[in-house]
């Protein structure tokens, strides 16, 4: 598998396995089956959060990482400080430090490689929050922090102040990219931030590494092409933009000039339009996996990208 490197002395592979349905959709004994050949066939990032099963996510990672003797083979990356139930920010100091002590507690280690906030708090400056995530890297207890859920401008904001107070950057940022389009106000989460043309232009020029989530979109285009009925999050994210329904047909149409499947498509597309990419993917399957891993094979063109965002693609004789 190809790497984008965070920092220097770590880098990920290009394809990160989310482990949020470990102990909620899928087994423990499933989970542990992804994770095992995720890492067999090149994979070295495993993603979790405090906000997945109430920590119980944490507590089985830990469960896998004790049993398989594989903490200095992989690279974790974890996410904490997620609004409340209410939809309330929890981004104090001590939020972020009791988060992120729970999550190493439950899974057993004494340190994470990568801390992500999992969301922003606009009435908070970032100079109350930057040296919190400085502390937490100088402290020994992350490698290297991440924001996700931030606007590009919040990330310029805090970085400089990181700069100008010789505190260590954000150095990654988790925001949901693939090739459907919404809102957050279809999403009806007004702190979830998804990628734009503002958002990606900011990328495209600063080469801050992107983890993007949702990089299949939640399985959209591949239940839409088997006429299976949506998820009713999946429905209400995603099925009432017509250009999603456009970009299905378009999908489907390359995928089979490309001889592939629709998910390699979703997440080649993620790896291959420009930015310092990983896509974070979860799945139900060894053989979705499997289809995720293929997806490195292909390498979009840019007029194949052009197309699968806008129409008007002519293959090549």
């Amino acid at each position: 598998m190809e790497h984008i490197s965070l920092i220097e002395g770590l880098s990920i592979t290009k394809e990160i396995i989310g482990i949020e349905r470990l102990g909620v959709e899928a087994s423990k004994k499933e989970c542990f089956a992804f994770i095992d050949q995720y890492l067999e066939a090149g994979g070295n990032c495993i993603d979790t959060a405090r906000l997945y099963n109430d920590g119980e996510t944490d507590r089985i990672l830990g469960e896998w990482l004790r049993s398989s003797g594989q903490r200095n083979n992989v690279i974790l990356c974890t996410k904490g400080s997620h609004n409340d139930q209410y939809g309330q920010p929890r981004l104090s100091p001590q939020n972020i430090v009791e988060d992120l002590d729970a999550a190493l507690y439950d899974i057993g280690i004494d340190h994470t490689d990568i801390h992500i906030l999992h969301r922003d708090n606009l009435n908070l400056p970032v100079s109350e929050i930057m040296p919190v995530l400085d502390q937490i890297v100088c402290s020994g207890k992350a490698r290297a922090v991440g924001v996700s859920n931030w606007t590009a401008s919040r990330i310029i904001e805090a970085n400089r102040f990181a700069a100008e107070n010789n505190l260590n950057p954000i150095t990654a940022s988790q925001i949901q990219y693939s090739l459907a389009v919404t809102t957050p106000a279809a999403t009806g989460d007004l702190t979830h931030i998804v990628m734009n043309d503002v958002e990606y232009g900011w990328y495209l020029e600063s080469q801050l590494p992107v983890l993007a989530y949702s990089a299949q979109a939640r399985g959209y285009f591949i239940k839409l092409s088997k006429g299976e009925e949506l998820r009713p999050s999946v429905k209400k994210y995603y099925d009432n933009f017509p250009e999603n329904k456009r970009r299905a047909v378009r999908i489907q149409r390359l995928a089979e000039q490309l001889e592939c499947s629709i998910a390699e498509i979703c997440i080649a597309y993620v790896l291959y339009s420009g930015l310092n990419t990983a896509a974070l993917i979860t799945v139900s399957s060894l053989e979705q996996l499997q289809a995720a891993f293929q997806a490195e094979q292909i390498k979009l063109t840019a007029e194949q990208v052009k197309y699968l965002e806008r129409g008007n693609y002519h293959r090549k004789s």
